[in-house]
């Protein structure tokens, strides 16, 4: 009879030593405390002082630190150190890794370590293929990829060393919080979230689009506001944007504000605009359309996906086009009703897909099976060789 294995009996090591903020380090925060907070027991590798490791030390997770300052090489021997020292000191049943940048290393660490499923989630853009000979004998140590929607499913299948069947969509694990009344209001709130100093450029292109929208709402009598989520940490870049915003003589249309919580700026605006080119899925989109906010999307073969799928829960602008993204503003503000019915229509579709719930069971599942598969593996190499 088969042991039935159960995803809170286990030990797993996530690697994150990222500096940045951004979909991938959300959620490597956001699986170490769904696995907690089920009675597993994870540990989280990051880099001393990073966002990252702020927000495990507010989460109150247990936390392993890379020993250098910044991991900005694809085979770091500090970081080749840490892991062989990590992982010979402690007993990890999965290591579940963040970034394809980090894997190279730990994929060469844990080839003498059979006993270990090695995961992937992946959110990248790739310009090349990364498929060259060494590329291939390093990454048949890894046995999942795991990958937020069809696109960046695809963009993995296409451009990393692995077979098909090794690529997983989870979707993005997004907790869909109860949708607020929503009531007809004189101002339209827009809003847009700052996640670092690298969203400045984007940020602006934002700000100007703004500048050219104001005389439009005016002569339709629609009444605009903009505000621009940060976090605390943020002061350079906050000084900078509101440098920008008062030389523009817009200090009474465009606010900043605390970001509270990942979710706190859909409870407040009527329509988010997103920055994030660099990433083919990003979260925060998905949490605005689970919370009813039609989506300004940047125009990636990712977004242009699901705007094909679900035609009117927002539109898309080109990157660093000021002109189009006031206009698809405009066209979005004067018909709000027709996105509303269709963000109401598609909820269901899209929670199956990226809810929470959904996703927790599709990741459990592959911990579980993994990790019984390598078990098996072992148990039928050790009988051979008693054999």
């Amino acid at each position: 009879m088969k042991e039935r294995v159960h995803v809170n009996d286990l030990t797993t090591l996530f690697i994150c030593p990222s500096t940045e903020w951004r979909t991938l380090e959300r959620k490597a925060i956001a699986d170490c405390l769904y696995l907690r907070d089920s009675g597993g027991n994870p540990i989280l590798f990051c880099v001393k002082g990073s966002y990252v490791d702020r927000e495990a030390e507010k989460r109150d997770l247990p936390r392993i630190y890379y020993t250098g300052q910044k991991l900005d090489r694809l085979f770091d021997l500090r970081y080749i150190r840490d892991m062989r020292k990590i992982l010979k000191e402690n007993r990890f049943d999965i290591v579940h890794c963040y970034n394809l940048d980090f894997i190279w290393g730990l994929c060469f660490v844990l080839l003498s370590n059979p006993k270990v499923p090695l995961l992937l989630t992946f959110n990248h853009f790739l310009n090349y293929t990364q498929k060259s000979l060494w590329q291939r004998w390093l990454f048949r140590r890894v046995d999942l990829i795991i990958t937020f929607s069809q696109t960046t499913k695809e963009i993995a299948q296409e451009t990393l060393p692995v077979s098909l069947r090794k690529v997983k969509i989870a979707g993005g694990g997004i907790d869909v919080l109860p949708r607020p009344e929503r009531v007809e209001k004189l101002v339209k709130r827009l809003g847009a979230i700052v996640c670092g100093p690298d969203d400045y450029e984007r940020v602006k292109v934002v700000i100007y689009a703004l500048q050219a929208l104001l005389p439009s709402t005016v002569d339709l009598g629609i009444k605009v506001e903009f505000s621009l989520f940060m976090e605390d940490e943020q002061t350079d870049t906050k000084e900078v944007l509101e440098k920008l915003v008062i030389g523009l003589g817009m200090s009474d249309v465009i606010s900043f504000k605390p970001l509270l919580t990942e979710y706190s700026p859909f409870k407040e605006v009527d329509v988010f605009i997103s920055t994030s080119f660099q990433e083919p899925f990003n979260d925060y989109e998905i949490m605005a359309l689970l919370s009813h906010v039609p989506v300004i999307f940047p125009r990636t073969a990712s977004r242009q996906s699901i705007l094909l799928q679900y035609k009117w829960v927002g539109e898309s602008y080109y990157f660093e086009d000021a002109r189009e993204l006031k206009t698809k503003l405009l066209k979005l503000l004067i018909n709000e009703q027709v996105y509303l019915n269709e963000l109401q229509d598609s909820h269901q579709q899209i929670k199956d897909l990226h809810g929470i719930e959904a996703y927790a069971q599709r990741v459990s599942g592959f911990y579980e099976r993994l990790y019984a598969k390598r078990l098996r593996y072992l148990r039928h190499k050790e009988n051979l060789n008693l054999s």
